[in-house]
């Protein structure tokens, strides 16, 4: 018998209250003692790889905008994401280095934990630790895995999510303790404030309880209390942040001002549930999910292109074997993980945004699970053909095909960033970054007080690091002009706003706007430190009250 269904049928056994021999439980407690062991030093190499390669900075986009909203306890974009924020705002107590450096250092502690995560899922499935280290080192070193690892990002997060419930999953699976059911559910609703990629595997968790359990009610009644208590949780977050409310708080940088591209009015955007509801149902971005087979084949087309970038052909073959393998051997198993993965590609390859790139991440790390499996079911194979040979040949020779395994898997993968591990510079992000901090400060040194600047939004959380965290420039406010993807263009909102502005704050931006030119201002070039900017005045001939 294999250790893999000698595994399977220990566990079973377990959770069917059937006595098992005292050498199998000894074997057991054995192999689960080490488990915990391997499973911290992944999470210390792992931490230890991501800090080496962190990026010290500020960052543009969306990185910027948590690195601020962690540190003041906003709500970001949509969906709004306030449980990563208040988990990443523990990590702003953290005695070093700066907040910008201390939130980039919350995604690589996540992204150690999602790794340990990885590595008991593997094991409690396969009951093989070897072939569970190289399918959490294959992730480890995925670069679209590392490089969020490395920033301040949700991901790394929200692979941590998932990796918390499919390992709670897999022990109820084996072991019945409804326990782990109820936190499975607990951190499902959990996720809601995380990222919707941790939300796609419902469907699947849905199959996997109904396969496992059928009609046992106190089941799906434990993993429903989980999951509301969950969502509780989430929706008493993003409360909590809401009425905060600090300057650089999504709506006040960017929602309110630009209102009227999604026709809410002054008042609406004052009333909660409607705040609540436009970050909750993504608002932003819902025209960017459409359903086409031609952009869905297309998408898959280039997902596929990508893949050997991300995992060497060897673990894609692995992952294929252990698909194979767990529908052989598992049904509810290989349910829970297909159809996972079925939905979440069928999403997320109709989903048309900028990075979508790093929206594969959840599929990855399903992959690394099956890979696992596929090497595992290797493993098998190599020590089925060895039974007739001595221990210790059989142990050398297993030993030997571990390691090439190892190197073949891992080893193409880490070649590209080693460098950077041995001279502790990130592989992703280049120095470029750091000059946008240098050249936002300089600016904001000589801004009058009270001054409005428009920025894009590759730049605006950068101005509001510098100015509010760093240079205790509270006097200042920063907008992106137009955060709308459905209506692009000037906001009439906006216009309304800097109307009332005119008298009473000196106006900048950095885009030249005809609209405005159009409703009566004027845009004179200025410089201000090292940056161009259009001052912004109203005209002779304006007809502003």
């Amino acid at each position: 018998m294999s250790k893999l269904e000698s595994h399977l049928i220990l566990m079973a056994a377990r959770r069917k209250g059937v006595k098992i021999s005292f050498g199998l439980r000894l074997r057991l407690e054995r192999d689960y003692k080490w488990s915990y062991i391997i499973g911290g030093f992944l999470f210390l190499f792992s931490f230890v790889i991501y800090v080496r390669t962190l990026v010290p900075w500020v960052l543009p986009n969306d990185s910027g905008e948590f690195q601020v909203l962690s540190f003041q306890l906003g709500l970001a974009h949509t969906p709004g994401y306030p449980i990563y924020l208040v988990l990443a705002k523990l990590f702003t107590y953290v005695p070093v280095s700066t907040i910008a450096y201390r939130v980039n250092l919350f995604s690589a502690f996540m992204a150690s934990v999602s790794i340990a995560l990885l590595y008991g899922v593997g094991f409690h499935i396969t009951g093989n630790k070897f072939a569970s280290v190289i399918g959490a080192c294959v992730l480890m070193l995925s670069p679209a895995f590392w490089s969020q690892a490395v920033v301040a990002e949700v991901y790394t997060t929200a692979i941590a999510f998932i990796g918390a419930i499919i390992l709670c999953l897999v022990l109820w699976y084996r072991q019945g303790d409804n326990r782990l059911l109820f936190l499975a559910g607990l951190l499902g609703g959990m996720s809601l404030g995380v990222h919707f990629l941790v939300g796609l595997m419902l469907p699947g968790i849905v199959l996997f309880l109904f396969l496992s359990s059928k009609t046992k009610w106190t089941v799906w009644k434990i993993a429903s209390v989980g999951l509301i208590l969950g969502i509780v949780v989430w929706f008493a977050a993003f409360l909590w942040l809401d009425h905060l409310n600090p300057p650089a708080n999504i709506f006040n940088s960017a929602y309110v001002p630009s209102r009227s591209a999604w026709n809410l009015s002054a008042a609406e955007m004052d009333e909660f549930l409607i705040r609540f509801w436009f970050l909750a149902s993504g608002r932003q971005w819902q025209s960017a999910l459409s359903f086409s087979v031609n952009t869905f084949f297309q998408a898959g087309m280039e997902y596929l292109y990508l893949l050997p970038s991300q995992f060497v052909i060897a673990t894609l073959l692995f992952a294929a074997l252990g698909l194979g393998v767990l529908w052989r051997l598992d049904w509810a198993m290989a349910c829970l993980i297909s159809v996972i993965l079925v939905v979440h590609y069928f999403v997320v390859f109709n989903y048309h945004i900028g990075d979508i790139k790093v929206y594969y991440l959840a599929g990855y790390f399903f992959i690394s699970v099956l890979s696992i499996i596929g090497i595992s079911q290797f493993f098998r194979f190599v020590n089925k053909k060895l039974e007739s040979c001595s221990s210790l040949f059989k142990n050398r020779i297993l030993s030997i095909v571990t390691l090439i395994t190892a190197l073949v898997c891992i080893l193409p993968i880490l070649k590209g960033q080693a460098r950077s591990v041995l001279i502790g510079n990130s592989p992703f992000v280049d120095n470029s970054v750091a000059t946008m901090a240098s050249t936002a400060s300089e600016v904001i040194q000589n801004l009058e007080p009270d001054a409005v600047v428009l920025l894009p939004w590759k730049w605006l959380y950068i101005y509001y690091y510098i100015a509010q965290i760093e240079l205790d420039r509270n006097d200042l406010v920063f907008i992106e002009p137009n955060h709308s993807h459905e209506n692009p263009g000037f906001p009439v909102s906006l216009v309304e706003m800097l109307s009332e502005d005119i008298y009473s704050h000196p106006i900048y931006t950095k885009a030249y706007f005809p609209e405005l030119e159009e409703k009566g201002f004027t845009l004179e070039p200025v410089e201000i430190g090292p940056e161009m900017f259009f001052r912004v005045e109203l005209s002779a001939s304006s007809k502003l009250p």
